[in-house]
């Protein structure tokens, strides 16, 4: 497992992706922005963001903490000193913390789902996914423009829809009706929604429990495993409900469970990824997969409490090589989302390059 100072690639290597972050975040000159990190996060990716915020003037402080536990507390020297902040940055992996409802104590509550919460004066909130090597990777490096062009598309899309549906050449054959007034963790411009960003980013969060899905899943990895399954997890899913969970030690975890909390396995999660470069690698060497998430679609049942919870258990992943359908029309080709044929996108990438490489879903490049 990666730990505070490993060394995947050089700072000046992760530049243009700093620029990229600091830019999503909506940073600028003299600000005060906090790092949260732990003695899991990425060292040489702390100090390019750092000396990218001091290269435009603003004041990054770094807070380093023992290992943070998933949906645990931060510390209250953290929630103190986001008092003083304006931008507080979760550093990887340390954003599955509690920290969206402890630190922001701090200040004014805000939703992660509703943009028009926002309120002035409270601290920037960033989830900033920098494992050893994405800082560095075209999945950081692709330019925010090109990205919210591609994700105002999508959403007009899904906004349009009232039904997705999922399938893989395993055998993923979802469909799930929707609310497209909810759609969430869309991200179309700097710290949307709800004052909120993550960087990098590139997913439509389309199902949060509310609608009605049916049908079979296969996942090939989950947040937290290292690397993929040699078995992929497989969920039989009627009416929201994980009636069977078939693969491997993951899913005799989520079953052992369901017999502790006398409780049924809740589908809960859909999601899929917009972005156009999202390097295969890079997705299986972060053990939370969060690149994937931009990449795949994705999906998430939960146990005795469900999402962000101390009590029970959230398990989510990836589904490899998944095709989306909204209302029928395909999106997402075994993950090759269509609109980067549709020529305006075509042409807002040749203003940085090359469209064909900036557009190509390329699984081996960096």
């Amino acid at each position: 497992m990666p730990v505070y100072g490993s060394n995947h690639a050089s700072v000046m290597e992760m530049m243009p992706g700093v620029r990229n972050f600091i830019e999503a975040a909506g940073i600028g000159e003299g600000e005060k922005i906090l790092f949260l990190a732990d003695t899991r996060s990425d060292g040489p990716s702390i100090e390019a963001c750092v000396a990218g915020l001091k290269a435009i003037g603003a004041k990054p402080v770094v807070m380093l903490f023992d290992h943070l536990e998933r949906y645990g507390r931060v510390p209250e020297e953290a929630v103190g000193a986001a008092a003083h902040t304006d931008a507080i940055v979760l550093t990887w992996p340390v954003f599955i913390t509690a920290g969206l409802n402890t630190v922001r104590k701090a200040r004014t509550p805000t939703s992660d789902f509703d943009p028009s919460t926002r309120v002035e004066g409270q601290p920037k909130l960033v989830y900033l996914e920098c494992a050893p090597g994405i800082l560095g990777s075209s999945y950081a490096r692709l330019p925010n423009e090109l990205l919210w062009a591609i994700a105002s598309r999508v959403m007009d899309i899904a906004h349009r829809g009232e039904k997705i549906r999922v399938t893989c050449p395993r055998g993923t054959d979802l469909t799930s009706t929707y609310d497209p007034e909810k759609l969430f963790a869309m991200q179309t411009r700097p710290v949307e929604p709800g004052g909120r960003c993550h960087f990098p980013w590139g997913r439509c969060g389309i199902f949060h429990g509310e609608g009605e899905a049916n049908g079979v899943v296969y996942v090939d990895t989950c947040q937290g495993f290292g690397g993929a399954f040699e078995e992929p997890m497989r969920w039989q899913i009627e009416e929201n409900i994980v009636v069977d969970v078939q693969g491997g030690e993951m899913a005799e975890h989520m079953l052992s469970l369901g017999r502790r909390y006398r409780e049924p396995i809740k589908f809960n999660e859909i999601m899929f990824g917009y972005h156009p470069h999202v390097p295969q690698q890079i997705g299986t060497d972060d053990y939370m997969h969060w690149p994937f998430n931009s990449k795949w679609a994705w999906f998430g049942i939960g146990v005795g409490g469900g999402l962000g919870t101390t009590h029970g258990a959230h398990l989510d992943g990836p589904c490899f090589w998944s095709s989306v359908y909204i209302d029928d029309e395909l999106v997402v080709d075994r993950g090759r989302l269509l609109l980067c044929d549709d020529p305006e996108i075509r042409d807002l990438a040749a203003r940085y390059g090359d469209p064909d490489e900036l557009l190509s879903h390329a699984t081996h490049a960096q």
